[in-house]
């Protein structure tokens, strides 16, 4: 399976505050396609998602991983 990437959406400018020091951390640990992207780009990117009140921290390239189906894993025996 292909990477998908993420988008963590910001409501407000407390959590665009905690998402910019997110990306400047994941950038200093090389991260390098980590970015800020603003309501415009993320209506372009995924134009379903109301944008009125929104813009976010993205990346293109991270997976993820779903705790639990990672555990059922373990478990199985």
């Amino acid at each position: 399976m292909a990477p998908r990437g993420y988008l963590f959406l910001a409501h407000d400018e407390e959590k665009k505050k905690a998402f910019l020091e997110n990306i400047r951390v994941q950038q200093a640990a090389g991260l390098g396609d980590v970015r800020w992207v603003d309501a415009a780009e993320v209506k372009e990117l995924f134009p379903l998602v109301d944008t009125a009140v929104c813009s976010g921290d993205r990346t293109a390239h991270d997976g993820q991983a779903y705790p639990f189906a990672v555990v059922s894993g373990y478990a199985i025996k």
